[in-house]
């Protein structure tokens, strides 16, 4: 069993896909993707698409197992059959001046499902947290 320090060095690695470079497919266009499928795979893509679809609106997915939990606000890595799924929901992120946190999800549809490379989706967002009016507004009485 590895260690959790091999583990905690090789996740990063896993959040960024570094192990493989799959296409990245339009959000609007996933249903599409069912289209070529076999009956087995199309089964399996539907169960996806459900859970994407559930993680994507801060819902659990229905399906999928749940891998891993981070202590980052709420950061979870699920696995199903022939998928992999991260519900980003309150991880803690700044773009530019502005606090906020992710929130949306990230889907990687595996060979097993797509009968090729791997395809990824994501509604992945930054969400400018309600504290940030408060320091604009002290700011311009300040300023």
């Amino acid at each position: 069993m590895p260690s959790v320090r091999s583990l905690a060095l090789l996740l990063p690695l896993f959040l960024l896909g570094c192990a493989t470079s799959p296409s990245f497919v339009d959000p609007q266009e996933l249903d599409s993707e069912g289209d070529s499928l076999s009956d087995g795979q199309k089964v399996l893509f539907e169960r996806a698409n459900t859970d994407f679809k559930r993680a994507s609106s801060d819902n659990e997915p229905k399906y999928a197992i749940l891998k891993w939990a981070l202590r980052d606000g709420g950061t979870k890595i699920y696995e199903g059959d022939g998928y992999s799924l991260t519900s980003h929901n309150g991880a803690f992120a700044k773009q530019g001046d502005v606090n906020g946190r992710l929130a949306g999800a990230t889907m990687t549809l595996h060979r097993k499902i797509t009968g090729s490379s791997d395809k990824t989706v994501s509604t992945k967002r930054f969400v400018p947290t309600a504290n940030n009016n408060r320091q604009n507004k002290r700011m311009e009485s300040n300023g």
